[in-house]
């Protein structure tokens, strides 16, 4: 396999090789062995709850009564209440009538899709939405139409000309996993209803952030299980959680969002909820064809009853606290004004996620570098991940960075985006 090494060449060349970097810990701050405190800005633990001890103690638990594997899929053996608890806890966090836990997210999206859909179906879908869903809606053997990015009237145009012999689905992320930004969900609501296609939302970064103002944090586009519609419209339909914090988030539209939700609600356990795996909310109907029909949940091995465990408790946790979301958001929002002050050139503040453009490769792994040396954890993303030419670094807000810290990471970026020329 002589070509193994010609094309690590190539990707060195192109400034795009990965390497794996073990790491002493997880969450937004770690104690190096030699005693600093690194921020990590590179985690989706928002909350920071996969450190909180009910969580911890009910994972613990877990294990002390059923293992530390479900030792079989989901249709065998591996099937425990567990599972089941959570299942139901996700379907009332979310509003839905039940829900379906897979042990991956990627996994999820991908037999999702390839289960919805076949070779006389067309899927709609962003094109940036997560490697998991273009995998799974190619994996379906579907005509796949891929419309600009949040761009609801690109989509219209391609819907009304987009002949379909089979069934359509519209499939987008409410919160954009490298962007940050918002998808224009009222439209995307009124697309998919006015052409018959089934509208699919990834909440994986809004679930646990989003919601009702002064309420759980059930995501940007969620419904209530007694029918009581979406989410108030403060700014474009969409609020964070929490008393005072409607301005936190823009979304790309102005009108409200409609008595309409999702056909169905994805999302992942692995973020907010601090733990591992996916899920879908849906309709008891959905949910026993996809027990049917989804490959990665009929041929894998069930979740773990820890993560089972460990979920379940996040969702308490956010049911208890449903301030957390905005709190988060606060910070973030904060955050994203400390660094335009100090002259980083950013889009305007949506969301935790805040991307720090630089363009090119190598210049973009330079300053991640850089900044790992000052105790900053700052990943540098580059295709395939995201488009040729939009190298950047992207910044993820948690709950486990205090306002000093923030402050200090602000001070840090605008001096290490002066060293290396993007100032």
């Amino acid at each position: 396999m002589k070509h193994l090494a010609s094309q690590l060449c190539e990707l060195d060349r192109q400034g795009l090789r990965r390497r794996v970097v073990c790491w002493p810990d997880t969450g937004g701050k770690m104690a190096l062995p030699d005693g600093r405190m690194l921020l990590n800005f590179s985690s989706n633990d928002y909350l920071n709850l996969a450190h909180h001890p009910y969580v911890k103690e009910q994972a613990i638990r877990a294990i002390e009564q059923w293992g530390c594997s479900a030792s079989g899929s989901r249709l065998m053996s591996g099937t425990l209440a567990i599972h089941e608890e959570l299942e139901a806890a996700l379907a009332r966090l979310v509003g839905t009538e039940t829900a379906l836990v897979f042990a991956s997210g990627f996994g999820m999206n991908v037999g999702l899709i390839a289960a919805l859909a076949s070779r006389d179906d067309l899927v709609f879908a962003d094109r940036l939405n997560h490697a998991s869903l273009v995998d799974g809606a190619r994996l379906s053997g579907a005509t796949v139409r891929r419309y600009a990015h949040n761009d609801a009237e690109a989509l219209a145009k391609m819907m009304a000309r987009s002949d379909c012999r089979g069934h359509r689905l519209l499939v987008c992320e409410s919160v954009f996993s490298m962007d940050g930004d918002i998808a224009p969900l009222a439209r995307l609501r009124e697309l998919a209803t006015a052409h018959d296609a089934a509208l699919v939302v990834d909440e994986a970064h809004a679930i646990g952030v989003f919601g009702k103002g002064g309420g759980v944090a059930r995501g940007l586009f969620h419904a209530n299980a007694h029918g009581d519609g979406l989410m108030p419209a403060a700014i474009g339909g969409l609020a964070p959680a929490g008393e005072g914090a409607s301005s936190a988030a823009r979304s790309r539209n102005d009108e409200p969002l409609n008595d309409g939700r999702p056909d169905l609600t994805i999302g992942t356990l692995g973020k907010a909820l601090g733990s591992l795996g996916g899920f879908v909310a849906c309709s008891q109907e959905m949910r026993d064809l996809l027990v049917n029909r989804a490959r990665s949940f009929i041929y894998s091995t069930a979740l773990p009853p820890a993560s089972c465990a460990a979920a379940l408790a996040a969702v308490t946790c956010i049911e208890r606290e449903p301030e957390l979301g905005a709190r988060l958001l606060d910070r973030a929002k904060a955050f994203h004004g400390m660094l335009v002050r100090r002259g980083l050139r950013l889009s305007p503040f949506e969301t935790q996620i805040i991307p720090v453009p630089v363009g090119d490769n190598g210049l973009a792994v330079e300053f991640s570098r850089r900044l790992a040396q000052e105790g900053l954890l700052v990943t540098a993303v580059r295709p395939p991940t995201v488009p040729a030419g939009t190298a950047r670094l992207r910044l993820s807000v948690t709950l486990a960075h205090e306002p000093a810290d923030l402050e200090r990471a602000a001070d840090c970026i605008g001096r290490m985006a002066r060293e290396v020329g993007l100032l």
